[in-house]
């Protein structure tokens, strides 16, 4: 009985750390692609899905968490990050048939 107890914490600490790891992976997605704007790179798509990611890892972490106000935050960021990726695909598909 003693030896569940003891797998069943290193289990849900594996846990905590794997949810703690996605939420800083999160985070550091939306920073790179805030840098890839900031530095006018044109990989479109790579930021779109980079802000896709993040916003998603965030806004879990946030739901989690109980904290609103960057839930809906990240909801309104992946909606428009979902937008904005529909868009590059488009504009991208419209490039490569004009050539």
């Amino acid at each position: 009985m003693y030896f569940f107890i003891i797998f069943t914490q290193i289990k849900l600490d594996i846990k905590s750390k794997l949810l703690e790891l996605y939420g800083w992976s999160g985070s550091i997605s939306v920073i790179v692609a805030y840098s890839l704007i900031t530095i006018d790179s044109e990989n479109y798509l790579l930021i779109d899905i980079l802000n896709l990611y993040g916003s998603l890892a965030i806004g879990i972490m946030c739901y989690r968490a109980s904290v609103w106000q960057a839930t809906i935050l990240e909801i309104a960021w992946f909606l428009v990050g979902t937008y904005s990726l529909i868009n590059n695909i488009i504009e991208e598909q419209n490039t490569n048939n004009c050539h």
